[in-house]
């Protein structure tokens, strides 16, 4: 009896948690949406003063207005990642799908985020190509290294590893991004992928792994996490290197 109370008060717990997950999904979706109106208007405004000061050669005015601009597109990136997690949920969400060169896309990447603080070390091979939407990949490998650097110790080489292997009668091409850093308490650690969920010192709305994760599972691969030994956090972006069948990948959004 002890046993069956315990396992109803955790089951209702899960439905409780599940509900108001879902209501603060709605509600930000509908948020989103209605910010989505403003910034684009907002956005042409600024384009027509940017214009002017051009124009007119006022540097100081083109300075300001460019960091205006791009504090705005961290907000519209943003209000997309809200208005994403909302059609992934409802299967809705389109994805172009074309020839990408998965090292190429990760050596760009990683020059951005590399840093003295930060040094990143890569090892792969000279290509590896996947059919894939590449912006969309590209959003999933820029959340990995946002997190591995914003994480990792200072002066610990962030890992980087590519590379084709099998699993099953599937050749999968790996992204795999290590960083040392502060262990993710085990609460945590089982609800990583979950959205609105985050740690203690993330600055974000803990949307980020969530939509990576989505994003991994919308062309039929997988995002993982693990730990290591030495305090080491390991998340492995798994990528079918042939389409598997399924439903076609682009619906419409």
């Amino acid at each position: 009896m002890i046993y069956r109370a315990e396992l109803l008060e955790q089951y209702t717990n899960e439905l409780t948690e599940k509900a108001r997950q879902g209501a603060a999904e709605e509600l930000l979706t509908m948020m989103a949406h209605d910010l989505l109106n403003y910034l684009t208007p907002l956005k042409g405004r600024i384009d027509l003063l940017e214009r002017r000061a051009h124009r007119e050669k006022q540097v100081s005015y083109v300075q300001e207005l460019e960091t205006v601009k791009q504090t705005l597109e961290r907000l519209n990136r943003l209000v997309s990642s809200l208005l994403d997690v909302a059609r992934l949920k409802k299967g809705i969400f389109s994805l172009d799908l074309q020839s990408v060169d998965l090292v190429d896309l990760l050596e760009e990447l990683v020059a951005i985020w590399r840093t003295d603080l930060h040094p990143i070390q890569v090892q792969a091979p000279e290509e590896l190509i996947i059919m894939a939407d590449r912006d969309r990949i590209q959003q999933v490998l820029e959340n990995l290294l946002s997190n591995a650097t914003t994480y990792a110790d200072a002066f610990a080489p962030i890992q980087v590893l590519i590379a084709k292997v099998e699993r099953g009668d599937t050749s999968w091409a790996t992204v795999t991004i290590s960083n040392q850093g502060p262990d993710i308490p085990p609460d945590l650690f089982r609800s990583l992928f979950h959205p609105f969920v985050k740690g203690v010192h993330s600055r974000g709305l803990g949307l980020g792994l969530s939509l990576a994760e989505r994003i991994a599972r919308a062309h039929q691969g997988t995002l993982t996490v693990s730990t290591g030994p030495e305090r080491t956090i390991h998340f492995t972006l798994y990528l079918p290197l042939v389409q598997t069948e399924g439903p076609p990948a682009k619906t419409g959004a």
